[in-house]
C-alpha cells in the first residue's frame, strides 16, 4: 500500500474519534505522515492509526496505564472497592485459622506487604505517619508440594518412548513425597487472597 501512495495525490479522510479519544496532533487524524510532492509516505509513529487513547481521569493521552499520580490512586480505589464488595468484611477474631497466619496490605513496606500481626501493621503505620487503613487482607499457606507424575515424567524424557507408561507404584512415590514434603519447614509462602477483609482496629 505504501508503494501505491508515494506519488499520488490521494485525499485520506481523518477518523472519528470515540469517546476518551482525539485526533492525533502529527498527522491529523489520518495515520499517514505527508510530504509535499511525494503525497503519504509512512504511517504516524505518533497515533498508528489517527488518533490517541485519553486518560478517562485526566484526558490526557496514554499508552495502556495512565501514569499521573492522581489517576493512579483513583484505579487503585477503584479496585479495592471492587475487592471490597466481594470480600466478608470482619473481625480478626472471626476470621479462620488458615487466613490469618499471614496477613496483607498494600500500606506495608517490608516484606512484600506481608507480617503476621495486626499491632505490629498498626505500629509500623503510627512509626510511618502512614493513615491507618480500615482492614487488611487475608491470606493463604502455600505449602511446599512435589507432584510424583511431574517428576517421572521429567526423569523417562531421555528414555524410550514407552517408559512413563511402564512405571508403577506411582501413588507410592507421592505418599513419600507428601510426608517429606510435610517434615520441611521454614518454606511455607502466602498469597493475598482478598476473601476476607480483616478490620484492623478489630483484634
Amino acid at each position: 500500500m505504501l508503494e501505491k501512495l508515494i506519488g499520488q495525490k490521494i485525499e485520506l479522510l481523518p477518523k472519528v474519534p470515540k469517546d476518551n479519544e482525539r485526533l492525533c496532533d502529527i498527522c491529523g487524524g489520518t495515520g499517514w505522515l505527508y510530504e509535499k510532492g511525494r503525497g503519504f509516505i509512512e504511517t504516524c509513529h505518533n497515533c498508528y492509526n489517527g488518533v490517541l487513547q485519553l486518560c478517562e481521569i485526566c484526558h490526557e493521552p496514554v499508552r495502556g496505564m495512565c501514569m499521573n499520580e492522581g489517576c493512579r490512586n483513583h484505579w487503585e480505589t477503584e479496585r479495592e472497592n471492587r475487592l471490597l464488595s466481594k470480600a466478608v468484611i470482619s473481625s480478626y477474631k472471626d476470621v479462620p485459622n488458615e487466613h490469618k497466619e499471614m496477613m496483607y496490605s498494600d500500606d506495608y513496606q517490608y516484606n512484600e506487604g506481608y507480617f503476621m500481626e495486626i499491632e505490629n501493621f498498626i505500629e509500623y503505620c503510627n512509626d510511618e505517619d502512614i493513615p491507618l487503613p480500615e482492614y487488611v487482607w487475608s491470606t493463604q499457606k502455600i505449602p511446599l508440594s512435589l507432584d510424583a507424575s511431574s517428576i517421572i515424567e521429567s526423569a523417562c524424557e531421555e528414555l524410550h518412548e514407552d517408559a512413563y507408561e511402564n512405571i508403577t507404584k506411582e501413588d507410592e512415590l507421592q505418599e513419600f513425597l507428601d510426608d517429606w514434603c510435610n517434615q520441611q519447614s521454614g518454606v511455607d509462602s502466602y498469597s493475598v487472597n482478598y476473601k476476607y477483609a480483616i478490620r484492623v482496629d478489630s483484634k
